[in-house]
């Protein structure tokens, strides 16, 4: 069961970033895959913001569109843009607008690590394997920050060609102090020993906070921390987040969390995006979100929980029925509604748009004006997922029980109740 969230409320500090209806697309073989379809979100500068969804849902292309990392063919951008609101080098308190999508190749070098860090997912495939530990964590800060050797032009150039020069070797030997102190930092014992070691020596564990160190090291303005936690136990999660923790209190930076622990959710963040087939569906506070889903995607997720206290009635958790739609043909109107226990009519015809719901925005018409909301879905009762919406229909209309009833659209209604042969059953076994 996950823990409730944090009850603290931070003052929102401006804007660092902005993505505005991006769309990513990817050339196959097979067809154009739709891998994000208007995705919506601002990060402000000092907040926290999580984001969470099944895989395959769209998180880490969401997270790597942010530095344009997605490789260029066979991926393109034909919608929206990503804003960063970028200070000046003179000047840290004066702040430009610029759009990432439009940088060429040596401003995204030097926005990369520096202004906008990412903790990957997967530390021994993102890790150089015939590099030292000390060699690839110490690049970024020499790139970045003042060490007392300055790289010339021609340093940059043989670099750029996989070459190393003499003042490079100083340089690195100057920041080796930094890399040494962030590894101590984030709990790895004898670093200076790991500094000469290579990522195969070390364990999932180690090369997790390795990952974490070299996003950690430049004190970026926005850090993406795409499942920092994973492969480490628990202690070393608590020392993590305060650790990421600690560098917010410090510089005042941003967080974009992505990750599939809900507990970590509520501890950490401040604002939550649920995303679904290439969308954010559901935007909130962490705390108006645990407490008071929209939408039915969020519903089922936060129900899908197992609860640790137990229960005294056995009941199986909900689920969510059926996958996760193609994104080469994606379902007309809302994606979700093949699987959603609340769907009618015009969620299949029209793709929703946001809806402001106090401080909620949802993608989902059952919130519409001129929409009924399901008193179930107020009521956030999980137990519709109990059926599968992808069952075919009984052929014979079920009995009338009486029960909580759902009204969708204008006199549309759905009972609650379990099907002639599901009843059939239960009284055969008993």
């Amino acid at each position: 069961m996950t823990a409730p969230p944090r009850a603290t409320k931070k003052p929102r500090g401006e804007a660092i970033l902005e993505m505005k209806n991006l769309h990513l697309v990817f050339h196959t073989y097979s067809g154009d895959v739709q891998a994000l379809r208007g995705v919506d979100l601002t990060i402000h500068k000092g907040e926290t913001v999580g984001l969470v969804g099944e895989s395959g849902c769209g998180k880490s292309q969401t997270a790597l569109a942010m530095l344009r990392l997605t490789p260029s063919p066979p991926a393109r951008y034909p919608k929206g843009e990503v804003r960063y609101h970028q200070p000046d080098e003179n000047n840290r308190s004066k702040r430009t607008w610029i759009n990432i999508l439009k940088l060429s190749q040596h401003e995204l070098r030097n926005l990369r690590g520096n202004d906008i860090a990412m903790i990957f997912q997967e530390p021994m495939t993102s890790l150089n394997p015939v590099f030292t530990v000390g060699n690839q964590l110490t690049e970024s800060i020499v790139t970045h920050q003042d060490v007392g050797v300055k790289l010339r032009a021609w340093d940059q150039f043989w670099l750029r060609r996989g070459f190393v020069t003499r003042r490079y070797k100083r340089a690195q030997r100057a920041a080796s102090d930094r890399g040494i102190a962030m590894l101590k930092s984030i709990g790895i014992a004898d670093p200076d020993k790991v500094m000469h070691r290579y990522p195969h020596e070390l364990s999932g564990g180690m090369r997790q906070r390795v990952m974490i160190g070299m996003g950690l090291a430049c004190d970026p303005d926005l850090l993406i921390a795409d499942e920092p936690t994973t492969a480490l136990d628990v202690t070393v999660q608590a020392q993590i987040m305060d650790l990421m923790r600690d560098l917010q209190a410090r510089t005042g930076s941003a967080i974009l969390l992505i990750t599939h622990h809900l507990g970590v959710v509520a501890e950490m963040v401040d604002r939550v995006a649920v995303m679904y087939a290439g969308r954010i569906v559901e935007e909130a506070p962490v705390r108006r979100l645990f407490a008071e889903p929209h939408h039915p995607y969020t519903l089922g997720l936060l129900n899908s929980i197992p609860n640790v206290a137990g229960t005294s009635d056995h009941k199986d958790l909900p689920i969510i029925a059926g996958m996760v739609p193609s994104m080469i043909n994606p379902p007309t109107g809302c994606s979700f509604a093949p699987r959603c226990p609340f769907a009618f009519a015009r969620c299949r015809e029209v793709d929703p748009a946001g809806i402001k719901v106090g401080e909620t925005t949802v993608a989902c018409h059952l919130w519409a004006d001129d929409v009924e909301t399901p008193q179930a879905l107020l009521d956030h009762d999980a137990s519709v997922f109990s059926t599968d919406p992808t069952a075919p229909a009984p052929t014979t209309p079920p009995p009338a029980v009486a029960g909580p009833t759902a009204r969708i659209g204008r006199g549309r209604q759905r009972a609650a109740s379990p099907s002639p042969a599901g009843a059939a059953n239960q009284e055969d076994q008993a």
